[in-house]
């Protein structure tokens, strides 16, 4: 990266330590501090406000990201309230955990249909 930037060291890097998505691709956390080392002069701007996610989804994703092995200290935060309470489901398998899902969105929505009428 500092021989592609330059002198002058214009470089923009976009990136979360926490999710492995792209770890197939050779993503890794460690590339994040690795920037910091080979730029001190790095301004890190953390995106933590979360539009879609209500509080209490972001306090256990907070919880489960607190025991990553995180480089870089985060904690997500919603304007939305606290929303629903939470509720754990588990299953056998991906398959059974999928129709489970699939079912809750399908009641959800006819319970929702029916109160709008």
């Amino acid at each position: 990266m500092r021989l592609l930037a330059g002198p002058k060291t214009h470089v923009m890097a976009v990136g979360d330590d926490d999710q492995s998505i792209y770890a197939w691709r050779g993503a890794r956390p460690e590339n994040l501090m690795q920037l910091q080392e080979d730029f001190p002069a790095l301004n890190i701007i953390k995106l933590e406000q979360n539009y879609r996610s209500t509080g209490r989804i972001l306090k256990a994703a907070n919880t489960l990201i607190d025991n990553n092995p995180h480089l870089i200290s985060k904690a997500l935060w919603s304007e939305l309230g606290p929303g629903d309470p939470l509720r754990f489901i588990s299953s056998d398998n991906e398959e059974t955990e999928c129709e489970r899902v699939v079912n809750e969105i399908i009641d959800m929505r006819l319970k929702r249909i029916v109160c709008i009428r």
